[in-house]
Protein backbone atom coordinates (compact mmCIF):
# COMPACT_ATOMS: atom_id res chain seq x y z
CA UNK A 1 0.00 0.00 0.00
CA UNK A 2 1.04 3.29 -1.11
CA UNK A 3 1.85 5.55 2.05
CA UNK A 4 0.07 8.67 1.88
CA UNK A 5 3.04 11.30 2.98
CA UNK A 6 6.70 10.46 4.25
CA UNK A 7 8.35 11.74 7.00
CA UNK A 8 11.68 12.36 5.81
CA UNK A 9 14.30 13.53 8.08
CA UNK A 10 17.72 15.07 6.25
CA UNK A 11 21.31 14.56 6.66
CA UNK A 12 23.34 17.54 5.85
CA UNK A 13 22.51 21.18 5.18
CA UNK A 14 24.94 22.10 2.28
CA UNK A 15 24.61 23.80 -1.09
CA UNK A 16 22.75 20.36 -2.68
CA UNK A 17 20.23 20.87 0.25
CA UNK A 18 19.00 23.80 -1.17
CA UNK A 19 18.19 22.04 -4.04
CA UNK A 20 17.02 18.16 -3.13
CA UNK A 21 14.77 20.23 -0.33
CA UNK A 22 12.70 21.85 -2.42
CA UNK A 23 12.36 19.31 -4.68
CA UNK A 24 11.38 16.37 -1.99
CA UNK A 25 8.64 19.22 -1.29
CA UNK A 26 7.22 19.54 -4.90
CA UNK A 27 6.48 16.83 -4.90
CA UNK A 28 3.30 17.19 -2.55
CA UNK A 29 4.24 13.43 -0.74
CA UNK A 30 6.59 14.44 1.61
CA UNK A 31 6.92 16.52 5.05
CA UNK A 32 10.21 17.56 6.35
CA UNK A 33 10.17 16.50 9.89
CA UNK A 34 13.85 17.28 10.89
CA UNK A 35 17.38 18.20 9.82
CA UNK A 36 20.28 17.36 11.26
CA UNK A 37 23.74 18.54 10.48
CA UNK A 38 27.36 18.99 11.66
CA UNK A 39 25.84 21.34 13.83
CA UNK A 40 22.98 22.50 15.40
CA UNK A 41 23.11 26.14 13.71
CA UNK A 42 23.53 24.88 10.70
CA UNK A 43 20.62 22.70 10.42
CA UNK A 44 18.38 25.75 12.15
CA UNK A 45 20.16 27.71 8.94
CA UNK A 46 18.90 25.50 6.22
CA UNK A 47 15.53 25.31 7.93
CA UNK A 48 15.12 29.21 7.90
CA UNK A 49 16.10 29.29 4.76
CA UNK A 50 13.35 26.86 3.75
CA UNK A 51 10.56 27.87 5.40
CA UNK A 52 10.33 24.32 7.60
CA UNK A 53 9.01 24.22 10.54
CA UNK A 54 10.82 21.29 11.79
CA UNK A 55 13.91 20.80 14.84
CA UNK A 56 17.18 21.15 14.30
CA UNK A 57 20.07 18.53 15.07
CA UNK A 58 23.31 18.74 15.50
CA UNK A 59 23.90 14.66 15.34
CA UNK A 60 21.62 12.42 12.74
CA UNK A 61 21.55 9.88 15.48
CA UNK A 62 19.72 11.98 18.17
CA UNK A 63 17.55 13.11 15.47
CA UNK A 64 16.56 9.27 14.63
CA UNK A 65 15.95 8.54 18.19
CA UNK A 66 13.83 11.73 18.69
CA UNK A 67 11.25 11.53 15.43
CA UNK A 68 9.55 9.22 13.77
CA UNK A 69 10.58 8.98 10.28
CA UNK A 70 9.81 7.19 7.22
CA UNK A 71 13.11 7.75 5.50
CA UNK A 72 16.19 10.16 5.42
CA UNK A 73 18.02 12.42 3.03
CA UNK A 74 22.00 11.69 3.24
CA UNK A 75 23.83 14.36 1.21
CA UNK A 76 26.53 14.48 3.80
CA UNK A 77 30.00 14.47 2.80
CA UNK A 78 30.90 11.19 0.76
CA UNK A 79 32.93 9.74 3.29
CA UNK A 80 29.81 10.06 5.90
CA UNK A 81 27.46 8.11 3.50
CA UNK A 82 27.96 4.45 4.63
CA UNK A 83 28.25 5.02 8.26
CA UNK A 84 24.93 7.48 8.12
CA UNK A 85 23.43 4.59 6.07
CA UNK A 86 23.83 1.94 7.69
CA UNK A 87 22.62 3.39 11.12
CA UNK A 88 19.60 4.55 9.64
CA UNK A 89 19.08 1.01 8.18
CA UNK A 90 19.08 -0.75 11.27
CA UNK A 91 16.76 1.59 12.57
CA UNK A 92 14.39 0.42 9.65
CA UNK A 93 14.55 3.87 7.45
CA UNK A 94 14.28 3.61 3.87
CA UNK A 95 17.17 6.43 2.55
CA UNK A 96 17.35 8.72 -0.34
CA UNK A 97 21.57 9.21 -0.87
CA UNK A 98 23.25 11.72 -2.72
CA UNK A 99 25.61 10.72 -5.91
CA UNK A 100 28.48 8.89 -5.21
CA UNK A 101 26.67 6.17 -3.25
CA UNK A 102 29.81 6.36 -0.88
CA UNK A 103 33.41 7.00 -1.48
CA UNK A 104 34.75 4.02 -2.11
CA UNK A 105 33.28 0.49 -3.75
CA UNK A 106 33.95 -1.37 -0.52
CA UNK A 107 31.93 1.02 1.55
CA UNK A 108 29.10 0.64 -1.34
CA UNK A 109 28.72 -2.97 -0.92
CA UNK A 110 27.95 -2.96 2.93
CA UNK A 111 25.54 -0.31 2.13
CA UNK A 112 23.58 -2.64 -0.13
CA UNK A 113 24.19 -5.76 2.19
CA UNK A 114 22.95 -3.48 5.00
CA UNK A 115 20.01 -2.50 2.54
CA UNK A 116 19.15 -6.30 2.24
CA UNK A 117 19.72 -7.17 5.50
CA UNK A 118 17.20 -4.80 6.95
CA UNK A 119 14.79 -4.30 4.33
CA UNK A 120 14.63 -1.13 3.73
CA UNK A 121 14.16 0.38 0.43
CA UNK A 122 17.16 3.04 -0.86
CA UNK A 123 17.78 5.35 -4.16
CA UNK A 124 20.56 7.05 -5.19
CA UNK A 125 20.71 11.06 -6.46
CA UNK A 126 22.50 10.54 -10.01
CA UNK A 127 20.95 14.01 -10.99
CA UNK A 128 22.10 15.17 -14.25
CA UNK A 129 20.32 11.81 -16.01
CA UNK A 130 17.13 14.24 -15.87
CA UNK A 131 18.18 17.27 -16.91
CA UNK A 132 16.56 18.73 -20.17
CA UNK A 133 19.02 17.97 -22.92
CA UNK A 134 19.55 14.17 -21.51
CA UNK A 135 16.01 13.48 -21.27
CA UNK A 136 15.13 15.25 -24.41
CA UNK A 137 18.11 13.18 -26.09
CA UNK A 138 16.70 9.53 -24.60
CA UNK A 139 13.54 10.41 -25.66
CA UNK A 140 14.82 11.02 -29.31
CA UNK A 141 16.78 7.98 -29.37
CA UNK A 142 13.56 5.92 -28.11
CA UNK A 143 11.44 7.38 -30.80
CA UNK A 144 13.75 7.42 -33.60
CA UNK A 145 15.65 4.04 -35.39
CA UNK A 146 19.07 5.92 -35.32
CA UNK A 147 21.04 2.16 -35.93
CA UNK A 148 23.26 0.90 -32.53
CA UNK A 149 24.89 3.03 -30.54
CA UNK A 150 28.88 2.47 -31.31
CA UNK A 151 30.85 5.27 -29.46
CA UNK A 152 30.11 8.38 -27.24
CA UNK A 153 32.24 11.16 -26.20
CA UNK A 154 31.83 13.28 -23.14
CA UNK A 155 33.13 16.44 -22.59
CA UNK A 156 33.39 18.78 -19.43
CA UNK A 157 35.05 21.43 -18.12
CA UNK A 158 33.91 23.53 -15.19
CA UNK A 159 36.11 25.13 -12.55
CA UNK A 160 36.34 22.67 -9.76
CA UNK A 161 38.94 25.10 -7.44
CA UNK A 162 36.39 27.73 -6.84
CA UNK A 163 36.91 30.12 -3.83
CA UNK A 164 34.46 28.97 -1.21
CA UNK A 165 34.67 25.37 -2.09
CA UNK A 166 34.75 23.04 1.19
CA UNK A 167 37.43 21.30 2.90
CA UNK A 168 36.72 18.26 2.02
CA UNK A 169 36.26 18.43 -1.51
CA UNK A 170 39.70 19.11 -1.53
CA UNK A 171 40.71 15.93 1.00
CA UNK A 172 41.56 12.50 -0.86
CA UNK A 173 40.51 10.94 2.42
CA UNK A 174 37.00 12.33 2.44
CA UNK A 175 36.25 11.45 -1.36
CA UNK A 176 36.93 14.92 -2.84
CA UNK A 177 38.19 15.67 -5.50
CA UNK A 178 37.55 15.82 -9.29
CA UNK A 179 36.66 12.25 -10.31
CA UNK A 180 34.46 11.43 -7.38
CA UNK A 181 32.83 14.52 -7.71
CA UNK A 182 32.28 14.71 -11.85
CA UNK A 183 33.09 11.71 -13.14
CA UNK A 184 30.27 9.81 -11.76
CA UNK A 185 28.45 12.54 -13.70
CA UNK A 186 29.74 11.51 -16.89
CA UNK A 187 30.18 7.40 -16.58
CA UNK A 188 26.06 7.71 -15.44
CA UNK A 189 25.48 10.17 -18.30
CA UNK A 190 27.04 7.95 -21.12
CA UNK A 191 25.76 4.64 -19.45
CA UNK A 192 21.96 5.95 -19.45
CA UNK A 193 21.90 6.88 -23.18
CA UNK A 194 23.66 4.03 -24.37
CA UNK A 195 21.64 1.77 -22.35
CA UNK A 196 25.13 -0.53 -21.19
CA UNK A 197 27.52 -0.91 -18.43
CA UNK A 198 30.88 -0.45 -18.13
CA UNK A 199 33.07 -3.58 -18.53
CA UNK A 200 36.91 -2.22 -19.14
CA UNK A 201 38.70 1.24 -17.84
CA UNK A 202 41.40 2.85 -19.26
CA UNK A 203 42.94 6.20 -18.33
CA UNK A 204 44.83 8.63 -16.82
CA UNK A 205 44.42 11.25 -14.06
CA UNK A 206 46.58 14.55 -13.39
CA UNK A 207 46.51 17.01 -9.57
CA UNK A 208 48.10 19.80 -11.41
CA UNK A 209 46.31 22.32 -9.16
CA UNK A 210 49.05 23.64 -6.99
CA UNK A 211 48.56 23.59 -3.05
CA UNK A 212 45.82 20.67 -3.29
CA UNK A 213 46.31 17.33 -3.18
CA UNK A 214 43.39 16.15 -5.03
CA UNK A 215 42.63 15.31 -8.85
CA UNK A 216 42.23 18.67 -11.29
CA UNK A 217 41.80 16.56 -14.38
CA UNK A 218 41.42 12.78 -16.19
CA UNK A 219 40.75 10.95 -19.34
CA UNK A 220 39.27 7.74 -19.69
CA UNK A 221 38.36 5.40 -21.87
CA UNK A 222 35.47 2.70 -21.53
CA UNK A 223 34.21 0.23 -22.71
CA UNK A 224 30.66 -1.37 -23.11
CA UNK A 225 29.36 -5.16 -24.29
CA UNK A 226 29.17 -3.40 -27.51
CA UNK A 227 30.29 0.04 -27.24
CA UNK A 228 33.21 2.34 -26.48
CA UNK A 229 33.34 5.78 -24.81
CA UNK A 230 35.50 8.67 -23.97
CA UNK A 231 35.28 11.08 -21.07
CA UNK A 232 37.78 14.57 -21.09
CA UNK A 233 37.06 16.46 -17.75
CA UNK A 234 39.52 19.51 -16.67
CA UNK A 235 38.35 21.41 -13.86
CA UNK A 236 40.94 24.36 -14.09
CA UNK A 237 39.26 28.17 -14.79
CA UNK A 238 37.76 29.59 -17.85
CA UNK A 239 34.36 29.18 -19.88
CA UNK A 240 32.24 26.20 -19.34
CA UNK A 241 32.18 23.22 -21.89
CA UNK A 242 29.16 20.62 -20.89
CA UNK A 243 28.74 18.29 -24.15
CA UNK A 244 28.23 15.10 -25.21
CA UNK A 245 28.69 13.30 -29.09
CA UNK A 246 27.11 9.89 -29.63
CA UNK A 247 28.24 7.75 -32.74
CA UNK A 248 25.02 5.62 -34.40
CA UNK A 249 25.75 3.47 -37.00
CA UNK A 250 23.01 5.58 -38.70
CA UNK A 251 24.30 9.26 -37.87
CA UNK A 252 25.14 11.54 -34.93
CA UNK A 253 24.11 13.32 -31.96
CA UNK A 254 25.22 15.89 -30.23
CA UNK A 255 23.67 16.76 -26.57
CA UNK A 256 24.63 20.12 -25.26
CA UNK A 257 23.87 20.65 -22.10
CA UNK A 258 24.48 24.18 -20.72
CA UNK A 259 25.24 26.12 -23.62
CA UNK A 260 27.35 29.23 -23.82
CA UNK A 261 30.63 29.69 -25.13
CA UNK A 262 30.97 26.52 -26.96
CA UNK A 263 27.29 26.70 -28.47
CA UNK A 264 24.11 26.69 -28.22
CA UNK A 265 22.40 23.89 -25.56
CA UNK A 266 20.40 21.36 -27.08
CA UNK A 267 19.80 18.08 -29.34
CA UNK A 268 20.94 17.75 -32.65
CA UNK A 269 21.16 14.92 -35.36
CA UNK A 270 23.44 14.50 -38.56
CA UNK A 271 23.40 11.98 -41.18
CA UNK A 272 25.68 11.40 -43.98
CA UNK A 273 26.38 14.60 -46.08
CA UNK A 274 23.88 16.25 -44.17
CA UNK A 275 24.21 19.44 -41.35
CA UNK A 276 23.68 18.75 -37.91
CA UNK A 277 20.01 19.92 -37.15
CA UNK A 278 17.96 20.78 -34.15
CA UNK A 279 15.87 17.41 -33.52
CA UNK A 280 12.14 17.97 -32.77
CA UNK A 281 12.34 16.73 -29.55
CA UNK A 282 11.39 19.47 -26.61
CA UNK A 283 13.26 19.81 -24.46
CA UNK A 284 12.14 19.75 -20.68
CA UNK A 285 13.07 23.17 -18.72
CA UNK A 286 16.52 23.16 -17.10
CA UNK A 287 14.84 24.12 -13.57
CA UNK A 288 12.77 21.04 -13.07
CA UNK A 289 14.97 18.44 -13.18
CA UNK A 290 15.35 18.14 -9.46
CA UNK A 291 12.01 17.63 -9.02
CA UNK A 292 11.95 15.00 -12.36
CA UNK A 293 14.31 12.88 -10.23
CA UNK A 294 12.62 13.02 -6.61
CA UNK A 295 9.09 12.64 -7.97
CA UNK A 296 9.83 8.29 -8.58
CA UNK A 297 12.19 8.19 -5.89
CA UNK A 298 9.55 9.69 -3.88
CA UNK A 299 6.54 6.99 -5.16
CA UNK A 300 8.81 4.29 -4.96
CA UNK A 301 9.51 5.04 -1.16
CA UNK A 302 5.75 5.31 -0.83
CA UNK A 303 5.73 1.63 -2.16
CA UNK A 304 5.55 1.66 -5.42
CA UNK A 305 7.88 -1.11 -6.45
CA UNK A 306 7.54 -0.31 -10.60
CA UNK A 307 8.83 3.14 -10.01
CA UNK A 308 12.10 3.78 -12.13
CA UNK A 309 14.52 4.88 -9.74
CA UNK A 310 18.77 5.02 -9.49
CA UNK A 311 19.78 1.72 -7.21
CA UNK A 312 22.29 1.39 -5.22
CA UNK A 313 23.85 -1.66 -6.74
CA UNK A 314 24.11 0.52 -10.25
CA UNK A 315 25.38 3.44 -8.59
CA UNK A 316 27.88 0.91 -6.50
CA UNK A 317 28.88 0.04 -10.39
CA UNK A 318 29.04 3.79 -10.60
CA UNK A 319 31.78 4.24 -7.82
CA UNK A 320 33.61 1.18 -8.72
CA UNK A 321 33.89 2.95 -12.74
CA UNK A 322 35.24 5.68 -11.03
CA UNK A 323 37.95 3.96 -8.68
CA UNK A 324 38.90 1.82 -11.76
CA UNK A 325 39.57 5.03 -13.15
CA UNK A 326 42.51 5.69 -10.36
CA UNK A 327 43.85 2.26 -10.76
CA UNK A 328 44.29 2.48 -14.16
CA UNK A 329 45.82 5.82 -13.48
CA UNK A 330 48.00 4.48 -10.94
CA UNK A 331 49.23 1.68 -13.11
CA UNK A 332 49.40 2.56 -16.37
CA UNK A 333 46.78 -0.82 -17.32
CA UNK A 334 43.11 -1.14 -18.04
CA UNK A 335 41.13 -2.26 -15.44
CA UNK A 336 38.53 -5.39 -16.58
CA UNK A 337 34.89 -4.52 -14.46
CA UNK A 338 33.56 -7.91 -15.27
Amino acid sequence: MLKERLNIGVIGAGYIAGLNVPALLQTGRVNVAAVASRTKEGAQALIEKQGLGCPAFGDYREMVGACRLDAVLIQSPHDLHREQFLYCASHGLDAIVEKPLAASSADCREMIQAKDRFGVRAAVCHTQRYGGAIMAAKAFMDANALGAPVHAEDLLHSHYFFEGRKDWMLSRARGGGIVLNYAVHQIDRVQYLIGERTRSVYGSVEARKPGVEVDSSYQMMGRTDTASYCLTCAGYAGPSVNRMTLFFTGGLLRVSLTGGEAGPAGVFWGETGKPLEPVAQEIPPAEGHYLRQMAPIVEYLRGDGAAPVVTLEYAAEVVRAAEALLESARTGRAVLLG
